[in-house]
Parts: structure tokens; sequence; C-alpha cells
């Protein structure tokens, strides 16, 4: 019954702890699309089941497009704010629309 207990506590704590999301974009510190990022960490941190904690990586501090699709192949960055430069990396079709 103690096991049980336990096992029912670690749980959910597990499930009440924000999963972290790490998101790279070009978007310079600062701006209406960085500010837009951080108001859309604060509405993740709130949801429920503990949400999800974002950590912004703006000003191209990840690398060029190119580089954070393969860091998103790697796991490294989980989400990412791309041109149709860098969403022709993941796939070539994606150009047709420039």
């Amino acid at each position: 019954m103690l096991l049980k207990g336990f096992l029912a506590f670690s749980i959910s704590l597990v499930l009440a702890a924000a999963a972290p999301l790490r998101l790279a974009t070009a978007a310079p510190r600062g701006t209406s699309l960085h500010q837009a990022l951080l108001e859309m960490r604060q509405k993740w941190l709130q949801a429920p089941a503990g949400g999800a904690a974002l950590t912004i990586y703006p000003d191209g501090v990840q690398g060029g497009e190119a580089d954070v699709v393969r860091k998103m192949k790697n796991g490294l960055i989980q989400a990412a704010m791309l041109t149709v430069v860098g969403l022709s990396e993941i796939d070539k079709s994606v150009s047709a629309l420039q």
C-alpha cells in the first residue's frame, strides 16, 4: 500500500512539472515578435498539468536557420520561428511559396 501511494505521488510530481521547451528565433530581443513569444511563455506556464517551461533564444543566438533546423532534428531545440528559407531545409517543396 505504501509503495502504491509513493508511485502515485511520484507520478503526480512528474505530471505537475513544466515540460522544458527551447525555441530559437532570429527575431531581435525587445521587438513585437519577441514580446509575443514572452506572453506565450507566460500562458504556457499557466496551462494545466504544469504547462510548459519555454526558453526563448532570440537574436539568432542559436545560429542561422539551417543550424536551427539541424538542432531541432538532433533534439537540442524543440521549436523555431522560421522563414521559407528555414522551412525549405525541412521540406524543399516549401520554396515554391517564395
